[in-house]
């Protein structure tokens, strides 16, 4: 596609041969079509960027121009001006301007023109939406993070006594790849020094002002200028950043952290309950319970977990990365769940105990067996045996078919077959189970191919009778059935 230039000073869609099929190019044209002054704020409201033209290149630039003054203006203000371009910017921009149709027209005065439609279109729909707020959140989402301060955090990995590095910048716009271009703090003040500027440079400050009143270190590097500059931190004082991300991003900063973080990796009492090698599962079948130390999937060792326990709380560099460290909660959870084992027989519990501490109950119900807090310094989970019988529970049709046999005199539908597997195999865990199917859909056949199974399963119980406790009203239709 290409935009040109008419004589009247509007923008013109005109689509190449291969447009037509692009995904994105008949909307925008249809926008184009109908107000051309949208199509030219949609164009880099949304960043949509493919192999674009000169042209396009060219007019999103300036649409992206009116847009980041735009993001800078105070929230709440009644009233708005986006500062236009210069005259020396405006003749700058003519020289810069790639050979397009309509290029004869071009002139500062056809930029300026171009320009105040766009903020004439921009009022008109901000007084429509109910405020710049709303106008900017429901029209250019992507733009929501310009003339914004982020701090960044990242690891400074050749500095073992300062292994992390903070720095502060400001979201100026989006560069050339349609990524947001971050600008040292620092340069915020040479960009809006003077009057004119004021309003956008406190707006661009208030979020910092407002963290520095809830958080000490804040408000020291504020006061002491550190702010505007790179620094490098010991662990300790990255932790006491860390722990500030909800107060800093509730005061509207902006916060780029390391991956790992996000994980929250942690050192974590590692609690296993399952099936050993030669036990059957049942209602009375005990199951193994293990307690270990473990990092994700690796064991720590005891001189390991010695050395954590040791140490100081915060961030401590454990098997090549940084991992969080409560060491009182860590021991409490130690002494708590070791207890435990201990008073489980021969280190095994039953089954129904077993399913209540996975459920993060205590195991005989009294009262949970640990509180939202401590909950990440511990993982209680099943091993391979006891998770696939879990899963079995859950989803009978990963059970696979079972087969009643000729003495079945039907043609059980899929999702008999599936009911009948899921009742056989809670029959054989020796559990109780309630088929909740609709009336009509052969909850009878289903138990008769359950009944055959288990006959045909135990040889000692030749041709014993069944049970079933049924209303009478049933009697004479199994009757004539």
């Amino acid at each position: 596609m290409e935009l040109h230039l008419t004589p009247a000073g509007a923008l013109h869609w005109e689509e190449a041969g291969d447009d037509r099929t692009s995904g994105t190019v008949p909307r925008l044209r249809g926008i184009f079509d109908a107000d051309w002054r949208e199509g030219l704020f949609t164009l880099s409201a949304e960043k949509n960027r493919g192999d674009d033209s000169p042209t396009i290149v060219y007019w999103r630039g300036l649409a992206d121009r009116y847009l980041t003054g735009l993001c800078h203006i105070p929230a709440g203000a009644e009233s708005f001006h986006v500062e236009p371009p210069s005259p020396a910017d405006l003749a700058g921009l003519v020289l810069a301007a790639p050979p397009m149709r309509g290029g004869e027209y071009l002139s500062p005065d056809a930029l300026s023109t171009v320009w105040d439609a766009l903020d004439r279109w921009v009022h008109d729909s901000v007084r429509d939406a109910g405020g710049l707020d709303s106008f900017l959140a429901d029209r250019a989402p992507k733009w929501r993070q310009v003339g914004q301060v982020c701090f960044h955090l990242a690891e400074n990995k050749d500095n073992p006594a300062h292994p992390f590095a903070f720095m502060s910048t400001y979201t100026a716009g989006f560069g050339a790849a349609g990524q947001l271009r971050h600008l040292p703090l620092g340069k915020a003040l040479e960009q809006y020094s003077g009057a004119k500027n004021k309003p956008a440079l406190i707006k661009l400050l208030s979020p910092i002002q407002q963290a520095a009143g809830q958080c000490g270190w804040v408000k020291d590097i504020v006061d002491s200028g550190e702010i505007y500059q790179p620094m490098a931190w010991s662990a300790e004082r990255a932790y006491t950043f860390l722990r500030s991300v909800p107060v800093l991003e509730d005061s509207g900063l902006s916060i780029r952290l390391p991956n790992w973080w996000r994980k929250r990796s942690r050192p974590q009492v590692q609690v296993t309950i399952g099936t050993g090698a030669r036990t059957s599962l049942g209602v009375g079948a005990m199951l193994e319970f293990d307690v270990k130390m473990a990092l994700g999937d690796e064991t720590l060792s005891r001189q390991e977990l010695d050395d954590l326990l040791a140490g100081d709380d915060g961030l401590v560099l454990l098997k090549g990365q940084w991992v969080e460290v409560d060491r009182e909660k860590l021991r409490q959870a130690i002494q708590h769940w070791d207890s435990l084992k201990g008073r489980a027989k021969r280190g095994q519990i039953s089954l129904i105990e077993g399913m209540r501490l996975l459920a993060g109950a205590s195991i005989d119900l009294q009262e949970e067996e640990f509180d939202e807090q401590d909950r990440p310094w511990v993982n209680v989970g099943a091993n391979d045996g006891l998770r696939e019988t879990l899963a079995g529970l859950r989803d009978p049709r990963s059970l696979g078919r079972v087969d009643a046999g000729a003495a079945l005199r039907a043609t059980l539908r899929p999702y008999q077959h599936d009911g009948v597997a899921w009742l056989h195999f809670l029959a054989k865990l020796g559990l109780g189970a309630c088929l909740a199917d609709d009336m009509g859909l052969g909850k009878t056949i289903q138990v008769l191919a359950l009944l055959l199974l288990l006959r045909a399963g135990d040889a000692d119980a030749g041709h014993a009778p069944s049970l079933l406790v049924i209303p009478a009203s049933l009697l004479g239709n199994w009757r004539n059935e």
